[in-house]
């Protein structure tokens, strides 16, 4: 089974960090993200889209091409809880992005 985001409505499955173990942390993730259902978490991640920049340590050695996985700062929380952009074939098989606004 693949792993995907566990953001609502974000299905991306890559850049994925897993809920953090500890209890006080782990609820703030909940309630930034507006999950209710509290047996998500043992198989639960969220991807890095729903981080702000300032939750990596290691951004600009990600930027700059000498690491290629994003690590989170002790104590992140997700930032940003809307969904990214989703992908929309229109009828005439050409691809166009949707902006979700909250």
């Amino acid at each position: 089974m693949t792993r995907q985001c566990s953001a609502p409505g974000c299905r991306n499955g890559s850049g994925l960090h897993q809920f953090p173990s500890n209890p006080e942390l782990r609820l703030q993730w909940l309630r930034a993200l507006g999950i209710t259902d509290h047996d998500l978490v043992s198989r639960a991640a969220v991807c890095n889209e729903h981080f702000s920049p300032e939750c990596f340590s290691n951004l600009t050695e990600v930027k700059m091409g000498f690491s290629k996985v994003l690590h989170l700062r002790s104590g992140a929380v997700p930032t940003k809880v809307a969904p990214p952009p989703a992908r929309v074939t229109s009828q005439s098989g050409s691809l166009r992005l949707i902006m979700v606004q909250i």
